[in-house]
């Protein structure tokens, strides 16, 4: 997930999810990558989320960016 980019905003992408999470929806389109996605993996967003932001982890470095990999996706983070 791209979440570098100066205007993004991460509590307000992770009060997104947590709506999202509520809605106890069927199915998820968020249109890159996997097109299709299971709404049971939003807790595993979340959970991410936070570990990200907390810096408990470490990520990856790039030139523009620092990767925090998970199981089946990363963060992308203006760092």
């Amino acid at each position: 997930m791209f979440l570098f980019r100066p205007e993004t905003d991460l509590g307000a992408y992770e009060a997104s999810i947590k709506k999202m999470a509520a809605l106890g929806a069927k199915l998820l389109l968020p249109a890159h990558n996997v097109p299709v996605a299971d709404p049971a993996d939003l807790p595993r967003v979340l959970a991410a989320i936070k570990q990200a932001r907390s810096r408990k982890m470490k990520p990856v470095k790039a030139e523009h960016w620092s990767e925090y990999k998970f199981d089946g996706f990363s963060f992308l983070l203006n760092e």
